[in-house]
């Protein structure tokens, strides 16, 4: 009778310390390198839907612009109007983002203490809708600040039927560019150049003993990432990858670079056709002021 036939198997060997060792290294290795590729990769798209966001956002101020003849909506307004609420009316102030979602039908979320936050395109999508204080300004909550040289400042007061509009221009434009009209696109002749509305920051202001957020922009220091450690400093959302999101006057929208060569370059002297005349910064005079002329730097000349 036939014997069974044996199967034989190599021993098996397990694993050593030394070898465990050396796969969790690379593990730990591997992981070192991936998990800051991914964060930096989740940056960068968070960025892309925040241009995208503020594209958008142009696209309510061009569809107001529209509406109203060439007219741009107000980068906040003072209102009150009537209501069945006591004590009869409901006012402001509203910023430019809650004026214009009003103006399209659309509402902020409702918080139980403080403003309401933006929705939808108004987000920087870095700021989650329970940290809305970083860009809490004395008027609203606003992600992205306006050009203060573009937009009005309106007062409207339905119930005594007064309207008072004010526009802000520094000398020596003062004069011409800071009158009661209400302002409008058609001035502009530099639409591509001209910023819009850009990604907002908040800063440590001394004299009220702590953090506030921009309401508007205005020159070159209140965009740059701040290099030393400052008081005066602009926090930003997207400083890691050193942009904020920016939509320009004719629409498009980039993610503009904010370090201190680009925007606090050569400084010119500037002036409107007369004798008096002001230093800007090429960059400001280039992308804020849109009644400068930028290739004029000799003072004493006319401007405009």
């Amino acid at each position: 009778m036939p014997r069974p036939r044996s199967h034989h198997h190599p021993p098996r060997h397990a694993f050593t310390l030394i070898e465990l060792l050396v796969v969790i290294a690379i593990i730990a290795v591997l992981v070192g390198i991936l998990v800051p590729a991914l964060g930096s990769a989740r940056s960068h798209a968070r960025a892309t839907l925040c241009v995208s966001n503020v594209r958008q956002q142009g696209v309510s101020v061009m569809s107001y612009v529209n509406d109203f003849s060439g007219s741009l909506p107000p980068r906040i307004i003072y209102w009150k109007e009537p209501s069945d609420e006591p004590p009869g009316f409901v006012s402001g102030p509203w910023l430019i983002n809650a004026f214009l979602a009003r103006y399209e039908g659309r509402t902020f979320t409702r918080r139980d203490a403080g403003w309401d936050g933006p929705t939808d395109v108004w987000r920087c999508p870095e700021i989650r809708s329970d940290d809305d204080d970083r860009r809490q300004t004395h008027s609203g909550v606003l992600h992205h600040a306006p050009n203060l040289w573009l937009f009005s400042q309106v007062t409207l007061d339905e119930l005594k039927g007064t309207l008072r509009i004010e526009n802000a221009a520094p000398d020596p434009w003062a004069h011409r560019y800071a009158s009661g009209a209400w302002r409008s696109l058609d001035h502009v002749n530099r639409t591509s150049d001209i910023v819009m509305l850009m990604d907002n920051v908040d800063y440590f202001f001394t004299g009220h003993g702590h953090r506030d957020t921009r309401e508007n922009l205005a020159y070159a220091d209140q965009i740059i990432i701040p290099t030393s450690s400052s008081p005066y400093d602009n926090r930003g959302t997207h400083d890691a990858l050193g942009v904020r999101p920016t939509v320009f006057a004719d629409g498009h929208a980039a993610p503009m670079k904010v370090n201190a060569n680009e925007w606090l370059n050569a400084r010119h002297a500037y002036t409107a056709g007369g004798t008096t005349s002001t230093e800007l910064h090429e960059s400001e005079a280039r992308h804020l002021l849109w009644f400068v002329n930028p290739g004029f730097f000799r003072t004493g000349g006319g401007d405009d």
